[in-house]
């Protein structure tokens, strides 16, 4: 086992072991072909939620219990196959468990899953402050659940690159604001797989264009007045007092894009603002890109580059 305060590696070799020092879920396992067993847990505790990645070599049968208090979202990587709950395992889904259900898991070789555990309360206060119907989004006992929009597998992905760089990187999970970041993103990219913002019609009534560039106008300021904290839709609706489809259709009329996508430009021109003026050796690329809530370098970089045209590297150099 490998551990940051964060980030907690485990390599599994004996099925019995499986639910030794996890607390965040009560789990027994039945090595269900072969003699020798390989399998991974990555475990990441972010501010009010927990992502684990598992994947396993052999067949497993596996009896989970979630938490009383706590909603489980699964998803699966692409090649993942077998059973929950005998519903057949679909990468196109959503697996989704609420608090004391105990999901029943008939996994073949090579499967790979991810759940993030968030308390049920945070995630009702979310639904709330971005005006969605809670009632939709009440879960009990265990379902897949048919992502829209943004897809189950685009989730997967994130995820993914979650792990990966925790697995990496530790370290960078020891900063508060990156785990705080990468939980935003997490939670908008669930809520958008889960399915779109409520109320109605594509122009939400009584919003003028300019009603809606003012919005637009206020709801950049509280972000960028706000880089102490990493900030959730549902801030800036609370902020704003308004819907979430108030506010995507504001940005999307205004700006051509939603509001997240405009608002990591906005802070991708604050990382190169910072690197052009830096006194030399006095920051790093990876300094400015945590503080502006770019987690995954890789990413990051890429968007830097097909934004401004160079690497953010390059920029820094040539200030230098």
């Amino acid at each position: 086992m490998s551990a940051s305060r964060a980030v907690t590696v485990t390599e599994i070799n004996d099925p019995t072991s499986v639910g030794e020092g996890f607390r965040e879920l009560q789990m027994d396992a039945v090595l269900l072909h072969g003699q020798s067993l390989q399998a991974r847990r990555v475990m990441i505790q972010l501010p009010s939620s927990t992502l684990v990645y598992h994947w396993t070599s052999q067949a497993l049968r596996t009896r989970t219990t979630v938490p009383h208090g706590r909603m489980a979202f699964a998803t699966f990587g692409p090649k993942s196959t077998g059973t929950a709950d005998g519903m057949a395992i679909d990468p196109g889904h959503i697996y989704v468990a609420s608090g004391s259900s105990e999901v029943c898991f008939v996994v073949a070789a090579n499967y790979e899953g991810i759940t993030f555990l968030t308390p049920s309360e945070f995630l009702e206060a979310q639904l709330k402050a971005r005006g969605r119907n809670t009632d939709k989004f009440r879960f009990n006992g265990s379902q897949l659940v048919r992502s829209n929009g943004f897809s189950s597998q685009e989730l997967h992905a994130l995820r993914r690159r979650v792990v990966d760089t925790a697995v990496q990187r530790p370290e960078v999970f020891e900063d508060p604001q990156t785990k705080l970041a990468v939980e935003v993103e997490l939670i908008d990219g669930l809520l958008a797989a889960l399915g779109p913002a409520d109320d109605g019609a594509a122009r939400t009534k009584g919003y003028t264009h300019q009603c809606y560039s003012e919005l637009v106008k206020r709801a950049e300021e509280y972000a960028l007045s706000h880089t102490d904290s990493q900030i959730h839709v549902s801030d800036l609706c609370v902020a704003m007092a308004v819907s979430e489809r108030t506010l995507e259709n504001a940005f999307n009329e205004v700006m051509g894009m939603p509001p997240k996508s405009y608002l990591m430009r906005v802070r991708l021109h604050r990382v190169r603002q910072a690197l052009r003026t830096a006194a030399p050796h006095a920051t790093s690329v990876t300094r400015e890109a945590m503080r502006w809530g770019f987690w995954h370098f890789g990413d990051f970089s890429r968007s830097y580059k097909k934004c401004f045209g160079e690497s953010p590297s390059k920029t820094l150099r040539q200030r230098g």
